[in-house]
């Protein structure tokens, strides 16, 4: 009798291991069978236009033939409009704020920061893409067909959007051509992840363009205010 109790026990165990473990991947499975693709990818895109606060990283590449160059390794923090990017681009260092319409920018060679009034709106009329990285998932309406699939990015399930997308952004639209993308859209949020674009020049067509933006922290608390004008920064050597 206590033999056959044993028995019972470990068999119960071997079960509900095995319920445990595969508990994840039903409910995974579940949600893919219930997701109606083309509305979350338009939830996502409508969601991330009214964030109030959000991080991200960008780092772009173009390549010339079999030379690929860096054009901007970046992190960026965006508070209701006001920016704030630090990092690389076209190998130089910057320290850039955007701040109710005035731009903070720090001269490395001078050793101070610069103070200019832009006269603009918005981070997003300023020709630096990188204040403005929503542009990377800025589509004109209908301007994409997409193909949908799923997989994950830092551990979360997120459904795969591809295609070839119609870029709202002027800028963008006047270099390049030949739009490619892939979108990573935590399903459950409504966010999107990451993107990864890639395009073609217009006018050479040997120079491709390649950016991966990623965004993080979404309406996380953060402050974004001017830098300290009388302060010089440290360069690191």
């Amino acid at each position: 009798m206590a033999k056959k109790y044993w028995i019972l026990t470990i068999l119960g165990v071997i079960l509900l291991v095995g319920v445990l473990t595969a508990a994840p991947k039903l409910k995974t499975a579940y949600e893919r069978a219930h997701i109606q693709p083309e509305a979350e990818f338009s939830a996502a895109l409508e969601h991330m236009g009214t964030l109030e606060s959000f991080s991200y990283t960008i780092h772009s590449t173009f390549q010339v033939q079999d030379r690929e160059e860096v054009m901007s390794q970046v992190t960026g923090e965006r508070k209701e409009g006001n920016v704030h990017i630090q990092g690389e681009m076209v190998k130089t260092p910057i320290d850039i704020y955007y701040i109710d319409g005035i731009i903070y920018n720090y001269d490395e060679t001078a050793g101070k920061w610069m103070v200019i009034e832009s006269d603009t709106g918005s981070a997003a009329e300023l020709y630096i893409n990188e204040l403005n990285p929503l542009i990377y998932i800025d589509f004109r309406e209908n301007g994409m067909r997409a193909e949908y699939d799923f997989g994950e990015l830092d551990g979360d399930e997120c459904l795969l959007v591809s295609g070839n997308p119609m870029m709202r952004n002027e800028l963008l639209d006047s270099i390049w051509q030949d739009f490619s993308c892939t979108l990573w859209i935590d399903y459950e949020q409504n966010l999107v992840k990451q993107v990864s674009l890639q395009a073609i020049n217009r006018n050479n067509p040997q120079t491709s363009l390649d950016i991966t933006a990623q965004f993080s922290q979404f309406d996380q608390e953060m402050t974004i205010e001017p830098p300290d004008l009388t302060q010089k920064k440290d360069v690191e050597e």
